[in-house]
């Protein structure tokens, strides 16, 4: 191992998300558009997201993306809604500095949570930390306008979608950019 692969990184020393198997992990769930350094995840589910946060220095389960709630936050909102809720975001790998594993999205399904306008309709601004303020009491975790996402879009529950009774239930994806 050369002494550059030996600095120190944001979160442990530089090569930890391959020591760790934290790429390994992620593997199935990682786009094929990403590299060594950068690849985006998505929907990534519970037991999956339980081992990830067994692996994760704590530092970095504190970590937030931007104005989001921290990792360990997002961490537990999937764990204590395991068939509900899927999270994305991206992981940086060696060699780069910032070498770490980032939420910056979530999929929550069947929330009975709707936006003023009704079933599937986009919250405009006004409504949009109403929507937020919902899905943080009903997913657990502490909700603000301060950490309101960028974007809460509306979509098609899997109960429901191919269904004909009146749908009942909403999901939502949830971003910070």
């Amino acid at each position: 191992m050369s002494a550059c692969e030996k600095l120190p990184s944001m979160y442990g020393i530089s090569g930890w998300t391959l020591e760790y198997g934290v790429r390994d992990l992620l593997g199935d769930y990682l786009s094929p558009f990403g590299d060594l350094s950068f690849s985006r995840f998505a929907d990534v589910e519970a037991n999956t997201i339980a081992q990830l946060a067994a692996l994760l220095p704590p530092a970095n389960l504190e970590d937030r993306q931007n104005c989001a709630p921290t990792m360990s936050e997002l961490i537990g909102a999937a764990l204590r809604r395991p068939q509900q809720v899927t999270l994305s975001g991206y992981l940086v790998g060696p060699p780069r500095h910032d070498e770490r594993v980032s939420v910056d999205g979530l999929t929550v399904m069947g929330t009975p949570i709707c936006a003023a306008g009704g079933w599937g309709v986009e919250p405009h601004a006004e409504d949009r930390l109403r929507v937020w303020l919902a899905l943080g009491d009903y997913l657990g975790c502490e909700a603000s306008e301060a950490n309101c996402p960028d974007e809460i879009i509306p979509i098609a529950d899997r109960d429901t979608e191919e269904s004909d009774r009146v749908q009942t239930m909403q999901g939502w994806w949830v971003w910070w950019d």
